[in-house]
């Protein structure tokens, strides 16, 4: 083979007026060229092998080894940055000389042009890739016989001027092996980077011969060492069925020895034993490997330990059937469904089709299923409670839902917005049903108010009673000549008509239970004021009552009470022409503690006499009455009179 300083010296003798300058440009430039092709040539049958080793190890790895992490893919991308760069710093070598290098292809396409001798072709590097060696040379028929011997694998060297240039083409040859170096060179590092996968990876690798009925370990990894306690040693040589124990599923042992048999890949769920004797899930992918001619060779399985994912399986397992349980058992019926306007479920409780009779899949299935159901009395409601589920979040509404037997079912839903950063996903719901309720209310209902107009029709009858008995006492005071006996006709008349108030009042009240005490107190005191004859712009009335309410029992001895200390005002207080004021304050100090006060600015109650120890049967009332009341009365004498009742309210009969 011909050098290419050799080459030079003949160029230099075959070209007369030559450029002296060109040529010591090329004898210094080429020096580094030279070295490094006959490095590459001393090299090139070691790479070979090499190379033909590394593929074969790839291949083996490929098939074995779970997906690259990504920290060795950046690494394995640093590698290929490095190797470009080395490729670039060749070229730079290889192309400043004025020369032009070139690469062909098995078919005698450019891959490669390169050198500044394209400068005087009036070519661009590179302009030349991708066209055919044998068009751009048609014209010199010696470059194309050589380019045929360089592609059919000779070693041809080639001097042809074309325009004061050189072209030398078996440099093509130099630059192929170089490429193949570069490729050598990556299936190395894809090699190392292969082989830090299994070493360091987070599952256990474990290599066993190819013999499927005495598989033997040949090697396991640190993740299996550390997984299962065993030493190197203590598992080299051995079989993989040391891993085996009492719970090992036979069945799934069976189908590994068949796939084994098979030659085939399996994975599989399996329990293992490590070497202190406790157990651990694995999840096994065992895989044959061919060489080249299709002969088994080995066994890899890569195992992963499960046990925690196993374990979390069991507890939700056990999770859903108490839930499952919890929730046909209970009566309410659980749901979820999209925050729309249809309301389409997403999830029925299975005690829907007891409840209402239809089956969870026609809930799912059809998104109008359930509004399409409930009473049309009722849907607008229900809407609107719907709209106001995403102001409020949580509300109740209560409707009718039609029963699949064709009956209008009352429901009770309780509803909840459930938001994901603000955004409305889901509604969760509980639904009871509650028709019985109904039923008993309505019942109820109509039975109170059956008593409610029985009730008022007693107090009406009551009332008239003692209007009569009143009537009564008046027709028989007008016989009645001595005023003494007279007096005491009116005061029961009076006393009657208190307690006929007290029914009248009831009677027209909404409440039949307690009666309006504020207004009963006026219009009992505008009776005794008619009654004894007082002119309201003699004496009068001073009203402080709040709104409160009384029951029966406490209203007719209360109201006795104050009709007989507002009679004894009028009667006592003030003498014929007399102004004066009469006071009555009743308010409640807390929920069921009241205060009674009557008072007068008149004449005063005698000092040397004892309202609690007296002779009149109005006082006596006053004190008897305030005792059932279980309260406490006092008086008070500064600037008239004033007696001050204290009592709770009695709680109600039956």
């Amino acid at each position: 083979m011909v050098t290419l300083q050799q080459t030079i010296d003949q160029w230099i003798k075959t070209v007369p007026n030559h450029n002296p300058e060109l040529a010591t440009q090329l004898r210094s430039g080429i020096s580094d060229v030279n070295a490094t092709i006959v490095l590459l040539q001393q090299q090139l049958t070691w790479e070979r092998e090499q190379r033909q080793r590394a593929e074969s190890e790839v291949r083996f790895l490929e098939r074995t080894t779970p997906a690259i992490d990504q920290p060795t893919i950046l690494e394995y991308q640093r590698t290929e940055a490095a190797l470009a760069k080395r490729e670039e710093l060749l070229r730079t070598v290889v192309t400043n000389p004025p020369t032009i290098l070139y690469a062909l292809d098995r078919d005698g396409i450019f891959i490669l042009s390169e050198g500044k001798g394209l400068e005087a072709m009036n070519l661009k590097s590179g302009e030349v890739v991708g066209r055919s060696i044998f068009d751009l040379y048609k014209d010199h028929p010696d470059m194309l016989q050589a380019a045929h011997q360089v592609l059919n694998g000779a070693e041809r060297e080639l001097i042809l001027n074309l325009n004061g240039i050189t072209i030398a083409d078996y440099l093509s040859i130099v630059l192929q092996e170089t490429q193949a170096q570069q490729e050598r060179q990556r299936a190395e590092e894809r090699l190392r980077l292969f082989e830090s996968v299994v070493v360091n990876g987070r599952d256990s690798v474990i290599i066993t011969t190819g013999d499927p009925e005495n598989p033997q370990i040949t090697y396991v990894n640190a993740a299996f060492i550390a997984s299962t306690g065993y030493a190197p040693e203590e598992v080299i040589g051995k079989t993989p069925r040391l891993l085996q124990g009492p719970k090992s599923d036979r069945a799934q042992l069976n189908k590994v020895r068949q796939a084994l048999l098979d030659q085939k890949s399996i994975q599989i769920e399996l329990v293992n034993y490590r070497k202190n004797g406790s157990e651990f899930w694995v999840d096994l992918n065992l895989v044959p490997i061919l060489d080249d001619h299709g002969a088994l060779t080995h066994y890899v399985a890569l195992q992963r330990d499960i046990t925690d994912r196993k374990w979390a399986e069991k507890a939700l397992i056990a999770t859903q059937a108490r839930l499952k349980y919890l929730l046909s058992s209970n009566p309410s019926v659980i749901y979820t469904c999209h925050p729309n306007r249809n309301r389409s479920c997403t999830f029925v409780s299975e005690n829907i089709t007891q409840q209402l009779g239809y089956e969870v899949w026609q809930y799912l299935k059809e998104s109008r299923f359930w509004l399409d159901r409930i009473h049309p009395d009722d849907l607008s409601r229900v809407l609107e409670h719907v709209s106001q589920l995403f102001e409020i979040g949580q509300l109740t509404c209560e409707y009718r839902f039609l029963h699949k037997d064709g009956s209008y079912r009352w429901l009770r839903d309780g509803m909840k917005l459930l938001r994901d950063q603000g955004q409305p996903v889901e509604i969760i719901g509980s639904v009871v049903d509650i028709t019985d309720r109904k039923r008993a209310e309505n019942q109820i209902r109509a039975s109170l108010e059956e008593k409610e107009v029985l009730l008022k029709e007693i107090h009406h009858r009551v009332k008239n009673n003692l209007q009569v008995i009143s009537s009564l006492l008046k027709l028989q005071a007008g016989y009645i000549k001595d005023d003494r006996i007279l007096e005491v006709f009116k005061e029961s008349q009076n006393r009657v008509r208190a307690m006929a108030l007290i029914h009248e009042k009831l009677y027209q009240s909404e409440d039949l239970a307690k009666s309006n005490f504020a207004e009963y107190i006026h219009s009992l005191a505008t009776d005794l004021f008619r009654s004894y004859s007082v002119h309201s712009r003699m004496v009068k009335l001073n009203l402080n009552v709040k709104d409160v309410r009384l029951i029966i029992d406490t209203a007719i001895p209360c109201g006795l009470i104050i009709n007989e200390l507002i009679s004894n005002s009028l009667k006592y207080a003030f003498s014929a022409g007399q102004t004066g004021e009469i006071n009555i304050h009743f308010f409640s100090e807390t929920e069921d503690c009241y205060t009674l006060i009557v008072q007068d600015n008149g004449s005063g109650f005698p000092i040397d006499l004892d309202f609690r120890n007296t002779k009149s049967l109005g006082l006596q009332l006053v004190c008897s009455l305030t005792k059932q009341l279980h309260g406490t009365i006092d008086l008070e004498r500064d600037r008239g009179v004033a007696f001050k009742i204290t009592f709770a309210e009695q709680k109600q009969k039956g």
